[in-house]
């Protein structure tokens, strides 16, 4: 069997498609099928290694199934049958809080998170574009961000997952504060959007809280840091877009649509252009169709810079 480290530097090389190349890679066999109350086990047989998964699971729960039964494997500790995906992740055991850190290695390994998040602090729309980019579910992204908080660049950092307005759990490695905090900061996070909540303290840092909503399922997922002051009063490029966009759109989506169409074929034409030619290129070819519409303004050019700047 593969050790850790080597696992994650597999990892590191095959993302985002680690798991399962990984699984294929150590010649385990994966099958699905119906499962009550269990959503993934492993079992070895002699030399044969089989990872059952549950059908029904969405795709993102079930890679994250196959993580957590491979890093049972690798860890040498035994998988516990009967485990849910929730169960995976709340779990209080040591053991299984190592499960899950070497599984959320091998879903998003450190430097691709380190890439995707080189901007601080980091919000709800980083965290929904990395589970995007892992093929991961946000909850997961949140978690594995929280665990490498130090490094980074967060002084801490927690995930609260609720279900409406009550905490159904809360997960960190140093960072805990009762229930009732977490509620407060849930109410605070919702109030700014599309901005992150802030709140100065005393001990010269900031708490910046913001919230992925999964009105689906009727929860919510509260990401909670505490950042230096100088860090954690910038405003986001993602928090900036998300503004632009409620000023712009909020009362023309047809247009919305429509750059958001524009702007997609003219990544396909930046090669070899400076920014500054991009953005030049693109009002050539737009401005008469967008003459008398918001894009005409100043804040339609800021808009169309920012987005072009995420290319370079």
């Amino acid at each position: 069997m593969i050790s850790p480290k080597q696992a994650v530097e597999f990892a590191t090389k095959r993302f985002p498609k680690a798991p399962e190349e990984l699984a294929a890679h150590l010649g385990i066999s994966i099958r699905e099928s119906s499962m009550d109350g269990c959503d993934g086990w492993c079992l070895t047989n002699g030399k044969q290694v089989i990872i059952r998964l549950n059908t029904s699971l969405s795709p993102t729960r079930k890679r994250f199934t196959l993580a957590h039964e491979l890093g049972h494997l690798i860890l040498g500790i035994p998988a516990i049958v009967g485990e849910s995906y929730e169960d995976m992740l709340a779990s209080d055991s040591d053991e299984e809080r190592r499960v899950n850190e070497l599984a959320s290695a091998l879903l998003i390994p450190k430097d691709v998170a380190k890439a995707s998040l080189s901007e601080l602090p980091v919000v709800a729309a980083a965290l929904m574009k990395l589970a995007k980019k892992a093929n991961v579910s946000q909850l997961m992204a949140a978690i594995r961000v929280c665990n490498l908080a130090s490094e980074i660049g967060l002084q801490n950092a927690s995930v609260v997952l609720f279900d409406g307005s009550q905490v159904r759990w809360q997960w960190s490695k140093t960072l805990t504060m009762p229930n009732e905090t977490a509620a407060d900061l849930l109410v605070e996070s919702r109030k700014a959007v599309p901005q992150a909540f802030r709140r100065r303290r005393p001990q010269g840092d900031v708490i910046v809280a913001s919230t992925i909503e999964n009105p689906y399922f009727g929860s919510a997922t509260l990401f909670v840091q505490l950042l230096p002051e100088e860090i954690g009063l910038n405003i986001s490029h993602h928090e900036k877009r998300k503004q632009l966009e409620l000023t712009l759109f909020s009362h023309d989506v047809k247009l919305q649509q429509r750059m958001s169409g524009y702007i997609g074929a003219l990544k396909n034409r930046i090669e070899g252009k400076t920014q500054k030619q991009v953005e030049a290129d693109f009002w050539t070819r737009y401005r008469e169709t967008l003459k008398n519409t918001a894009m005409d303004s100043n804040t339609g050019q800021a808009y169309v810079r920012l987005r072009i700047s995420e290319w370079f």
